[in-house]
């Protein structure tokens, strides 16, 4: 008997033991448990998560300090162009350079917003730092206090992140497949707006003769995606309006594939049949107000889906594109085509690109390769969508662990200045994230210092207070140059 209490007692030792060594990885990775719960350092110099100075190296970091890595796809999506270098980390942050803004590239987006006629559109795309709409849910709500406009606008079909977003509650069956810019589409299916498509999934018992890519999904299959308006902000609590977007099938032969979609709302059903008739497909599924939206379809499993359009049709709309571990450039995976077709639909006024987090190298000193692929992605855009006005956000600070302390990752202003420069080139307009939070030092203040604290452990990423800060500088520096245009301008408005 007392060897059995022993053994009971020494294998509930080892389960705790377990827990408080690995609870701080969780709390890292969690955003739940970084918002609401303290954590403790273990292991510090393993918990830091940044990179770690090896002579054996030449410029790739490990999986670990990447800030939006989810797995080896990532790894190599962001870093597959990444110049390779032996330099060594020096430590030296380079001073601030320059102080292009070109404000002047908003000005159309400024009539918009002080002529307030119908819906005034924005794209935020961005990487991890955005996502779960962090950033983008302050500033939309903010906006939407000035200038009207109500619900989250574009939201896909699915979420990889559904708890965690506060200005929308989504849910969705769990047999729907999902493919991204920057990943292999054998398929060679058609990305939307937000960058990705969604098909149904599933595991015919069917003969190999027939093609996975033409058969409908079976009939008893339960292919859904629900959205329920949220509390939190005075504006998301409920939709007027919403739309859904879907594509064409790859067809192998003249056969027309056809899809069917039931839309529940306010104790209201609708069906409509999915008519594939362009590339990209647009379908008003209610003119009412409502909180809570259900779909339920059956398509063919080549058949893209993008999302829906909670919205208002007039006052401000934000639409949060996050894409995990991409650096921007990624984008231009969306074909010009798929970006005008969308544009004809949605309409945008301004588009914000907040990219940089995974081009991250302490070792690396120039950027002008990176210059190169935002102002490629840049004249992506404005050949698809002329006339739309594009902001670049600078990067935000990162720390990093040099000698053994915490500094400001030595690439973000070199970083910052790569895409100012890349800005001031195409003549788009400009915002540096770093400048505007403090420069060299913030993030570790941030994590340390600041009480409640404003970002992650990781030193990278900011947690809800830290981006609702992001978003009143962000705000600040619109609306302070939208004020200025309009006293400059008043003759012509």
């Amino acid at each position: 008997m007392e060897l059995k209490a022993f053994k009971k007692a020494f294998i509930i030792m080892i389960a705790a033991a377990t827990m408080v060594a690995t609870y701080p990885l969780l709390h890292q990775q969690v955003p739940v448990l970084d918002n609401h719960l303290k954590t403790y350092a273990i292991f510090p110099d393993v918990l830091d998560f940044q990179f770690q100075i090896d002579s054996n190296l030449t410029g790739t970091p490990s999986l670990a300090t990447l800030p939006d890595s989810v797995g080896q796809d990532s790894l190599e999506l962001a870093y597959a162009e990444v110049p390779r270098t032996k330099d060594n980390i020096d430590g030296t942050i380079a001073p601030v350079v320059g102080d292009y803004q070109g404000v002047n590239h908003l000005f159309p987006f400024f009539k918009e917003l002080h002529e307030r006629n119908g819906q005034i559109r924005i794209a935020y795309y961005g990487d991890s730092s955005i996502e779960g709409d962090l950033i983008c849910m302050s500033f939309r709500d903010s906006l939407q206090r000035r200038y009207g406009g109500r619900g989250v606008g574009f939201v896909p079909l699915t979420s990889i992140h559904p708890g965690f977003r506060r200005s929308i509650h989504q849910a969705a069956s769990d047999n729907w497949s999902r493919n991204m810019v920057g990943y292999k589409n054998s398929r060679r299916l058609i990305r939307g707006i937000s960058g990705e498509f969604f098909t149904a999934k599933y595991a015919p018992s069917l003969p190999d003769t027939i093609t996975v890519d033409s058969m409908p999904p079976p009939l008893d299959a339960n292919y859904w995606a629900s959205f329920k308006a949220s509390k939190w902000f005075a504006r998301t609590t409920t939709f007027e309006r919403t739309r859904f977007f879907y594509g064409r099938p790859k067809l192998d032969s003249n056969q027309v594939q056809m899809g069917s979609i039931s839309v529940k709302a306010n104790q209201i059903r609708k069906s409509f049949t999915l008519r594939p008739a362009a590339q990209i497909n647009e379908l008003l599924l209610l003119d009412t107000t409502t909180q809570r939206v259900r779909i339920d379809l059956q398509v063919p499993s080549n058949f893209p889906l993008y999302g829906l359009s909670l919205e208002s049709e007039a006052g401000i709309i934000v639409d949060n594109f996050p894409l995990r571990g991409s650096d921007g450039y990624s984008l231009k995976g969306i074909p010009g085509s798929v970006l005008t077709s969308f544009q004809e639909k949605l309409d945008y006024d301004l588009i914000i690109f907040q990219f940089g987090l995974n081009v991250l190298n302490p070792r690396l000193k120039d950027y002008s390769w990176y210059q190169e692929k935002i102002e490629k992605l840049i004249d992506h855009y404005q050949e698809a969508m002329p006339g739309v006005p594009i902001l670049v956000l600078g990067i935000s600070d990162k720390g990093t662990k040099i000698g053994g302390h915490m500094q400001t990752d030595p690439s973000v202003p070199r970083i910052t200045a790569a895409q100012r420069a890349a800005a001031e080139t195409k003549g788009v307009a400009f915002f540096s994230l770093y400048e505007a939070m403090g420069g060299e030092g913030t993030m570790i203040d941030w994590v340390e210092k600041q009480r409640p604290k404003l970002a992650n452990p990781d030193y990278t990423h900011f947690n809800f207070k830290g981006a609702d800060k992001m978003s009143d500088l962000l705000l600040e520096f619109i609306m302070n140059h939208y004020m200025d245009y309009v006293v400059n301008h008043a003759e012509e408005l």
